[in-house]
């Protein structure tokens, strides 16, 4: 709620397991996914693939490029706009990066 009150553009913030309530939270023009390093669930990747209208973007937020890779794998209707990474890891394999995924059509 306090994330959506402090949003200028009509917002809706839904906190819990994103495979709980993606579904009911769409069509949105931008969803923003922050997984744990485990990645998503299948179930995540089988919606946005079927979600229509697609989301302008999709925020995927990953410490492990491992399972970043196999997530958007799972995604090829999606394709990468833009990336950064950030090392907060040092010394690890873990590298926070964050994606701009826009539908491919787009």
């Amino acid at each position: 709620a306090f994330a959506a009150r402090r949003l200028s553009a009509p917002s809706t913030a839904v906190s819990g397991r994103v495979e709980d309530h993606l579904a009911a939270a769409l069509p949105a023009d931008v969803v923003v996914i922050n997984p744990p390093r485990a990645g998503v669930d299948a179930r995540v990747t089988e919606v946005l693939e079927a979600a229509r209208p697609a989301p302008h973007a999709v925020i995927y937020v990953s410490c492990d490029p491992a399972t970043l890779a196999r997530d958007l794998a799972r995604m090829p209707s999606y394709r990468i706009r833009d990336a950064i990474a950030f090392d907060m890891f040092p010394q690890t394999a873990h590298v926070e990066t964050v994606c701009e995924l826009v539908p491919e059509a787009a």
